[in-house]
């Protein structure tokens, strides 16, 4: 079984970005984050701004690593010997299933991500370009943009995590599908 503990490299970042900035900034982007969440709100109005994607990673992220190296840690073992080598994750958020993705399965080496969320998407090209991976790919696209737009980049593992929660019912159908 995985750690289901962020990675020391990982705690270190975020160590390091959070000795860089004010702390009641970062109180006030928590609590409205968690007013607008628990009123159905999504990560674009709830994490607007980089002082935001801080406290998100702070707060959200380790429980969030955990559930997905969990749930990956189970896929592990009900597919036995399998070793992804690509990752795309749709609505990667700051790049925590990418993570946990590489800490069950060190041959994921290369990731995908899609995040429309530009403060998000800087936290996830910090975690990327940690030299974990060989290759990571961040494209600001909405996930609904890029089912229109295009056929989805090739993967041996897709994940949606938490965004589920942020899509319209038909999307959902149409994401899966």
């Amino acid at each position: 079984m995985t750690s289901p503990n962020l990675p020391p490299a990982i705690i270190q970042l975020l160590q390091n970005r959070l000795s860089a900035a004010s702390r009641t900034p970062l109180r006030v982007a928590h609590a409205a984050m968690s007013t607008i969440y628990r009123d159905g709100g999504h990560s674009r109005t709830a994490v607007p701004d980089a002082t935001a994607a801080l406290a998100y990673a702070v707060a959200r992220m380790p429980a969030t690593y955990a559930a997905c190296v969990r749930a990956f840690d189970l896929t592990a073992q009900r597919l036995d010997g399998f070793s992804p080598s690509g990752l795309l994750d749709l609505g990667a958020g700051p790049g925590t299933a990418m993570l946990a993705a590489a800490s069950v399965w060190p041959s994921v080496r290369r990731a995908h991500l899609v995040e429309p969320n530009g403060a998000l998407a800087e936290v996830a090209a910090a975690i990327g370009s940690g030299g974990a991976l060989d290759e990571c790919r961040i494209e600001p696209l909405d996930i609904a943009t890029l089912l229109a737009s295009r056929e989805l980049p090739t993967a041996d593992l897709v994940t949606v995590s938490y965004v589920l929660a942020e899509q319209r019912s038909v999307d959902i159908a149409a994401l899966v599908a």
